[in-house]
């Protein structure tokens, strides 16, 4: 026996293609097929134990009516059915007939909405304008025990009847207990869906074809294929679309109903197979709205070819709101708001509203934040009662509503400070305190009075919690006045600028200036010096005096600082430096006692004194010849006494001193020449020198 030819995995799946692939587009070109319906991936990959069976004819049902279903109770029957129209709804075969419009109807026509006949079912089809119905049956809804366990169970069957023949288009059933422990309901929800999904897995089996009448797309354009919307977008759908590679454009049109009006919101290269939608007529897309999308082909000749079924999109609502909202006083005039974060998607950030008590009402947005805290400092009183609410915000820009406002009351202003002390000093005042219990006081303010009763004015502030001394006075560059009395008070300040109560007043009082010196005077005749004597200040503040001594006729000139509160003299020796050199000068003097502060007392009434006067100039000049035979000059005495005479050469320019001598007479060299001038000044016992004499002129020979 000849062994056959191995097939190549290439041929094979391309006569696959030709066998499967080509076929359903030559049905889909013609017409007879549908375009893929956009709920496959609701039911896809849903495995369904539900027993379906569908007629492998071609139909042309498109709008369908749903009735409650036959139940145990009435409820059940029209909640069950309920569930069956949500899941057909996604499946997006059909379009239904709204439930408000089959009440009125058939409430009209007096047909009971369960347990109809088919022929009953055809004429409410009829009624309603559908061209089928689908008649269900709730064949079990309750529970059972088993081995010590409540488990739920619901069975479910439906058809669907072509109201215009009667045939049945398609049947299906299924009945499952539940396998977890859930609700009721829940697993009723659960068994519906996987009804539908097996119809869904058997309705290819049976294509759609148009109704009669409905007019047949002569552009030769396919339908788009996979039309797919994501759901509880926020404020944004994005559609999707099988992309065709035709040089085609994508419109794109959107409607608030099933029916429509359905309006274009975009068209673009169908190509991308893609876009996002995120505006209705310029404004952003309604939070919690449901929104409606079919799309169609354009050539480029501008002709639309037939749209894609409608599918379904609802937008996310607002956000909801954070838990667990909580609010508490977090210092002076300072409020902490947390919570929990909220269970909404997308939110990224939280809007904090706040309130006064009295004006619950009147809330205003005080802060944002994306984390799940804040700290409000802003515009807040004392001991006052505030409300605070929180919105959550999506990043669409979404506000949810708000949260349960909460209470706080807001922490009393900072307490008075206590244990001020004052002390008076030298022109100022040392204050002291006991430091703030608060944590929040962050300074202190001073205040200053001369009387108790104020008014008080702010002198200084003190920077820190701990820091509780303060200076005023010559130690700020601001002396106060001398012995006299001040008040102070101290205010904290807590970090929010709340400001406490002042304090009790206290007082204290500077020193008062040193006293005016007693006894002071002035000694003259001595020689290039003023002897000045006083009684001590009896002031255990004064560390001196200072001594001023007038300079040509003003008290600007020099001044002396005397070291020691005990001293009681001092001798000025720089009167020797008067307007005249040797001597014979008057000073004048004054002085005032000085206290370890700088302070100086007032200024003794002024002492005068003159200083020695230097002797008279020797007179009578005159030069003889002596007992040698050498010339001698010889000149008369001063009347003052004199310790010795200073002889001078007299030079054309200058005098120069030449001997010192006691006698009242001196030898001249013989070899000056003729014409030689010389003089004599007198020097007494303290040092002090005369003029010179008027000058004598040398004779020729001996």
């Amino acid at each position: 026996m000849q062994q056959g030819k191995r097939r190549s995995p290439r041929k094979k799946g391309l006569r696959t293609f030709g066998r499967i692939i080509l076929p359903a587009a030559a049905l889909w070109a013609g017409g007879c097929v549908a375009p893929p319906s956009p709920g496959w991936h609701f039911f896809r990959w849903r495995p369904s134990p539900a027993n379906v069976h569908v007629e492998p004819l071609a139909s042309d049902v498109e709008r369908i009516a749903v009735l409650p279903f036959r139940a145990p109770t009435d409820l059940i029957g029209v909640s069950v059915a309920d569930l069956f129209v949500t899941e057909l709804l996604r499946a997006g075969r059909y379009s239904l007939v709204e439930r408000s419009r089959m009440t009125q109807v058939l409430g009209e026509a007096e047909l009971a909405l369960a347990g109809l006949s088919v022929t009953n079912a055809m004429e409410a089809g009829a009624l309603l304008g559908a061209q089928g119905v689908v008649m269900g049956t709730v064949d079990e809804y309750g529970t059972v025990a088993e081995a010590g366990l409540v488990w739920p169970v619901v069975a479910v069957s439906a058809r669907l009847i072509d109201s215009r023949s009667g045939r049945v288009l398609w049947s299906a059933d299924v009945a499952r207990r539940a396998d977890k422990a859930i609700t009721l309901p829940e697993h009723a929800r659960a068994v519906v869906h996987e009804l539908v999904a097996g119809l869904y897995a058997k309705w290819p089996v049976q294509p759609q074809t148009r109704a009669p009448g409905v007019a047949v797309d002569e552009t030769g354009l396919p339908a788009p294929e996979g039309l797919e919307v994501s759901d509880w977008g926020l404020r944004e759908v994005e559609l999707r679309w099988k992309p065709p590679r035709a040089p085609w454009r994508c419109r794109i049109e959107r409607a608030e109903t099933p029916d429509g009006p359905f309006d274009v919101v975009a068209e673009k290269p169908a190509r991308w197979g893609r876009h996002f939608d995120r505006s209705r007529r310029g404004r952003p897309l309604a939070d919690g709205a449901t929104y409606y999308y079919r799309v169609a082909f354009v050539d480029q000749a501008g002709r639309c070819g037939p749209f894609s079924p409608v599918v379904e999109s609802m937008i996310a609502p607002p956000p909801d709101p954070p838990r667990r909202v909580s609010a508490e006083p977090a210092g002076s005039r300072t409020v902490r708001v947390g919570w929990l974060p909220s269970s909404a998607e997308g939110v990224v950030r939280y809007e904090v509203e706040r309130a006064e008590e009295s004006s619950s009402n009147a809330f205003e947005r005080v802060g944002a934040t994306r984390d799940t805290f804040w700290t409000d400092n802003r515009g807040l009183a004392d001991e006052a009662t505030y409300l605070y609410r929180i919105r959550s915000v999506n990043r669409a820009g979404a506000v949810g509503p708000a949260s349960r406002p909460v209470r706080v009351v807001t922490a009393p202003p900072p307490a008075p400070v206590r244990d001020l002390e004052a002390r008076g000093g030298i022109r100022f005042v040392t204050l002291r305190w006991t430091s703030s219990l608060d944590p929040d006081v962050t300074r202190y303010e001073i205040f200053r009075s001369e009387s108790e009763q104020g008014p008080y004015a702010m002198v200084g502030t003190r920077a820190g919690r701990e820091n509780v001394t303060w200076t005023d006075g010559h130690a700020r560059g601001r002396s106060l006045a001398d012995g006299r009395r001040y008040f102070y008070t101290v205010v904290p300040v807590a970090r929010s600028g709340a400001r406490g109560a002042r304090c009790a007043p206290v007082s204290a009082e500077t020193w008062p200036a040193p006293p005016p010196v007693e006894g002071f005077s002035a000694r003259s005749g001595l020689a290039r010096r003023v002897a000045l004597s006083w009684i001590p200040v009896n002031d255990e503040k004064v560390v001196g005096y200072d001594i001023h001594r007038e300079n040509g006729g003003r008290w600007s000139g020099v001044t002396f600082r005397v070291q020691g509160r005990e001293r009681r003299e001092w001798l000025d020796v720089g009167a020797a430096r008067g307007p005249a050199a040797g001597g014979g000068v008057e000073y004048r003097y004054r002085i005032a006692a000085v206290n370890e502060g700088g302070v100086r007392g007032p200024w003794s009434p002024v002492q005068t004194a003159r200083t020695k006067a230097p002797p008279t100039p020797p007179s009578a000049l005159a030069v003889g010849p002596g007992a040698d035979g050498g010339r001698v000059l010889r000149w008369t005495p001063p009347p003052e006494p004199v310790r010795a005479y200073r002889v001078w050469r007299i030079g054309r320019f200058r005098a120069v001193p030449w001997r010192v001598v006691r006698a009242a007479e001196c030898r001249l060299p013989d070899e000056w020449p003729l014409g030689t001038a010389v003089s004599v000044s007198a020097v007494d016992e303290d040092g002090l020198e005369s003029l010179r004499a008027p000058p004598v002129i040398i004779p020729a020979g001996r």
